[in-house]
């Protein structure tokens, strides 16, 4: 008897997608507002700076490892194959596979770079 408890729905690929989406989504606007911030920000000196330039390099940083995320995610979906004669109800299921948990980690990395450099971001707020 086939071991199922691996096994995704289409469903649940699509709400990855959308996890990973989202992920980057939100460092891509870290990284915007970051920019922004030093373009503003250029001319003061001190811990401000520094810190807003480690934000947005941060931020950049969860750009990065989303853009891996996504592609071992797209991998991952691109090298499904059926090796089996499903029942119908089942035939939309993916099998978990190591590409798969690396795209997983990549994106809570991605999220942890975002969190970090959110945090960092208020820190900024606070000393102006």
């Amino acid at each position: 008897m086939e071991d199922h408890a691996k096994e995704m729905s289409e469903f649940q690929v699509d709400k990855y997608f959308d996890a990973i989406k989202q992920v980057g989504t939100a460092n891509s606007a870290g990284l915007f507002g970051g920019v922004v911030a030093l373009y503003y920000f250029r001319d003061r000196v001190g811990p401000i700076v520094y810190n807003i330039k480690f934000a947005t390099g941060t931020y950049l940083l969860g750009v990065i490892v989303f853009a891996v995320a996504y592609g071992a995610f797209i991998a991952f979906v691109h090298r499904h194959q059926s090796k089996i004669e499903l029942p119908t109800e089942l035939k939309d299921l993916f099998r978990a596979e190591p590409v798969f948990n690396f795209a997983i980690y990549a994106a809570i990395w991605s999220f942890g770079a975002w969190f970090a450099a959110t945090c960092l971001a208020a820190y900024v707020l606070y000393l102006l």
